[in-house]
This record gives structure tokens, C-alpha cells and sequence, in this order.
């Protein structure tokens, strides 16, 4: 027997994975589950749908409590505190090799699994195509002074934008657009970017600021009428995935893992309406493969996004 069949026998003896996760439920996290049980009968795949910060926090309130639940746990910012907390385990699962290398950690602790571009968008019932503002220069046009809003958290949201800024314009002249920024007056929300997507396709405003790319189609899908900056540089960062260190159903969970990434399940992602991580595996707006812009690594997010969180409070509240 090879090493594979090693890990599915005793997978199939666990019968179970249970993932922790922050995917979107619909379009992603319960397909890939199903998915997976088609792939492999006989193990049940339970998803347990967290907010993406929390999947990770909610595993050490359950270690704290002395219990192991989670086998496998997902989120943007995940990897930097399930490292400090010893939570995850190096791995080294067939998949990795397809993964690019700026996208999977050396030691084999996470892989991405998707990928996010932030950018902006615009309701196209509101703003002929004529008058979209496609650039982060034309979001300082006087015409869209409280017409504009975004998230107060995280990167699909005000500190993601201001750390778009810094990196694109540079951090002196990056400031000083944040500071013009700021007289637009830019509507502060309440959710996550999801939340501020579907708050613009209900024509609430006429901007929305870094919302993720891919949610423009899931809205258009849902009949709102949203256009998005494909010329503007975006944020991209990766959403990883990582076994659970304390894992009650490792070889399922390692076998997981190594599914979500495969074709086939990068596939699930992509009819997901998400961005796969996998290069061979191509979006399904077309859009998406055009972008350019800034990569950020999950470290570099833990490292840097307390400062954007205080400069977004400082200019803009």
C-alpha cells in the first residue's frame, strides 16, 4: 500500500472531518463538502461556518475548555495566531506541489486556498459607465462626496484600502490621498465586504470601497447592477487553510485539506464564484485573471494591520 492509501484507510476508519471555516456557506463551504463525501464515501464532512477571524479563537476557547472539536480551520488571518498557539501541523500533502510558492507556507502549516482582490465598485444604475470612477485618483472627485462608503474592519474593509493606498502610492503621498480621502466622507459599515456589496446593490450608495472582486458577479447573479475598477490595482491575499494541531480526525482532516486543493476541488471554488488558488484552475469571470497589484503574505497582514486600523481611525472617524 502507498502512503495515500495509508492515509484513506484511516480516514475511513475516523468517518468524519469537521472545518471550521469562513466561506461563504451557499456558494462554497457546504458544496465542498458534499463534494468531498462524493469524492470519498463513507466520511462525513461537517462544516462549521465561523466568522473568519474566529475560527481560530474559537478553537482555543475549546482547548481552554479542554475539549477538541476542530479538524480543519480557515481564514485570512489565521496562520500568525494558530502558529503562537501551537494550533496547527506541518503537513505534506500531495497538492502542495500545484500551489504557487508565495501561496503555501515552507513548512507545510497552511496552504491557500483561495484568493481575494479588494478593490472598488460602483452601482451602474446609479453611474453610467461614462462617469465610473475606474481609478483611485477618481474616488477624490467631488461628485462622489458622501455617495461613497466601505467596512470599518479587516481587509475587505477601511484598513485594507488604507493599506492599498500606502502600498500604491507610497507612504508620503499615500497619506496625503488618504487625507483627501477623508472630505469625501466616506460611510462607515457595520459586516464584512459581503455586507457592503450587497448594501450597494441595493443602490444605498454609489460607490463601495474594497469589496472583493468576485462578489461583484455573485451580486450581479442576484440581480444587482454592480461594475468594478478591473484597471485599479487590487489586494490580494490569500485565504489559507491549515489541519488542527489537536485534530480528533487528522488522517480525514490531512485528506480534506489535500482535496480543497486538488482540480477538483479548486473546481468547487470556482463555480463557487470564488478566486481559486490553483493557476490551472481559471476563474470564472475572466476579469479576475486581468488585475494587478499588491500581495500580501498572512504574516505581513498580522504584522502590519493594527497600523492601518489606527490610521483609518485617526483620518476617518
Amino acid at each position: 500500500m502507498t502512503e495515500y492509501d495509508d492515509l484513506l484507510e484511516a480516514a475511513r476508519i475516523e468517518g468524519q472531518v469537521v472545518w471550521y471555516t469562513g466561506l461563504l456557506y451557499e456558494e462554497v463551504a457546504q458544496p465542498m463538502c458534499r463534494a468531498f463525501e462524493r469524492r470519498y464515501p463513507g466520511i462525513h464532512a461537517i462544516c462549521d461556518r465561523s466568522w473568519p477571524i474566529d475560527a481560530v479563537g474559537k478553537v482555543i476557547a475549546e482547548r481552554a475548555r479542554g475539549e477538541a472539536r476542530c479538524d480543519v480551520f480557515d481564514g485570512v488571518g489565521s496562520p500568525t495566531l494558530a502558529d503562537a498557539e501551537g494550533l496547527d501541523q506541518a503537513c505534506n500533502l500531495p497538492e502542495f506541489a500545484a500551489i504557487a510558492s508565495e501561496r503555501l507556507d515552507s513548512s507545510g502549516r497552511w496552504a491557500a486556498q483561495i484568493l481575494y482582490h479588494a478593490t472598488h465598485a460602483w452601482n451602474a444604475d446609479i453611474i453610467p459607465p461614462e462617469d465610473a470612477p475606474r481609478t483611485l485618483e477618481a474616488l477624490l472627485d467631488p461628485r462622489w462626496k458622501g455617495q461613497m462608503c466601505w467596512s470599518r474592519r479587516t481587509l475587505s474593509g477601511r484598513p485594507g484600502f488604507v493599506a492599498l493606498a500606502l502600498l500604491h502610492f507610497g507612504e508620503p503621498d499615500g497619506m496625503a490621498y488618504l487625507r483627501h480621502l477623508a472630505a469625501q466622507e466616506v460611510a462607515p459599515l457595520e459586516g464584512l465586504g459581503r455586507d457592503t456589496m450587497q448594501t450597494l446593490g441595493r443602490s444605498e450608495y454609489a460607490v463601495a470601497l474594497q469589496i472583493f472582486a468576485h462578489h461583484a458577479m455573485i451580486e450581479r447573479e442576484a440581480g444587482g447592477n454592480i461594475g468594478w475598477a478591473v484597471e485599479s490595482p487590487v489586494l490580494t491575499f490569500p485565504n489559507p487553510i491549515s489541519v488542527c494541531r489537536t485534530a480528533p480526525h487528522s488522517a480525514a482532516a490531512r485528506l480534506f485539506v489535500n482535496f480543497v486543493l486538488s482540480a477538483e476541488g479548486q473546481e468547487v471554488i470556482r463555480q463557487g464564484r470564488h478566486l481559486p488558488s490553483r493557476t490551472d484552475v481559471i476563474p470564472l469571470d475572466p476579469d479576475l485573471t486581468k488585475v494587478r497589484g499588491y500581495f500580501l503574505s498572512p504574516h505581513v497582514v498580522a504584522h502590519s494591520l493594527p497600523e492601518w486600523e489606527r490610521i483609518g481611525l485617526e483620518l476617518f472617524e
